[in-house]
């Protein structure tokens, strides 16, 4: 069942109009995307109160359900929390198929509503933290996933690190990023267009999907984003101002220890 929740219904209805223009390419991109799943595994195993018992699992950011329900096939108690209805329909109907249940909520992270709880683990996968385009956005959000969680509870975070020179493109290029075949002779062709503003930390990206048909005919859809990328020793002292202490920082899902050339930057931290 989708959950409607929010502080305001302005607020919401233009976070859902704009994520749900990426509903219909979401799975294209991350549908088959496993690399992860066995460390989040891992963590909720770890995080279940009674060994080989559940973990009451929170995702944040849960798009298609990919994480979610891979946990819940494993086990666990899982809610998934998103901003866009499409997205979570998408979700309810990915469960279906596979006959899993999952609670899924329509919020937004920096807005989450105090009843979801309480959690043994909350996770944000594949720099989905980076959607919160503001500092007081990312407090918010930590702020009421710490409320969902009881003292011990665990939160990963799992980031991308900041190029020296600010993710890519930077300066405006126009990128093709992937192109899809599709059934009947067409595909669907990605472009990304980004200019990084190091002052503010934030990439203003522009995801442009062309789905072009057989005889050529050609639907474009542009969205517009603002990802907000965060450092090492900024993300713990955003945890720890929330209410959380940093357990470990690993650099990849093995997980080894985070390094200045590691392909992630993953975050492991404890309610106190």
């Amino acid at each position: 069942m989708l959950e409607p929740h929010g502080d305001t219904a302005e607020e919401d209805a233009a976070a859902a109009a704009l994520l749900d223009r990426f509903a219909p390419f979401y799975d294209l991109e991350y549908g088959d995307y496993d690399l992860d799943l066995d460390f989040f595994a891992a963590a909720a195993d770890e995080a279940a109160p009674q060994p080989g018992g559940p973990a009451r699992v929170l995702e944040l950011a849960c798009g298609s359900g990919r994480v979610a329900l891979a946990l819940a096939a494993a086990g666990h108690t899982c809610t998934g929390v998103d901003a866009a209805p499409a997205m979570l329909r998408l979700a309810q109907a990915h469960a279906a198929a596979r006959d899993l249940r999952v609670r899924w909520v329509q919020a937004r992270m920096e807005a989450l509503p105090p009843d979801l709880g309480p959690f043994d683990l909350a996770l944000c996968a594949l720099n989905s933290f980076a959607y919160l385009p503001t500092q007081a956005d990312q407090i918010a959000a930590l702020t009421g996933v710490r409320r969902l969680l009881g003292p011990g509870g665990r939160l990963l975070l799992d980031l991308s690190p900041v190029e020296p020179a600010g993710p890519f493109p930077a300066n405006g290029e126009l990128v093709h990023q992937a192109t899809w075949p599709q059934p009947g002779g067409g595909r669907i062709l990605k472009f990304v267009s980004g200019q990084w503003d190091a002052a503010e930390q934030q990439q203003h990206v522009h995801w442009i999907y062309d789905a072009e048909t057989a005889d050529g005919t050609v639907r474009r859809t542009t969205i517009p984003q603002i990802i907000r990328y965060t450092y090492r020793w900024e993300a713990q002292l955003l945890l720890e101002r929330t209410g959380f202490a940093l357990a470990a920082v690993y650099g990849d899902y093995e997980p080894t220890p985070y390094a200045a050339d590691s392909p992630r930057l993953i975050l492991a931290a404890t309610a106190v």
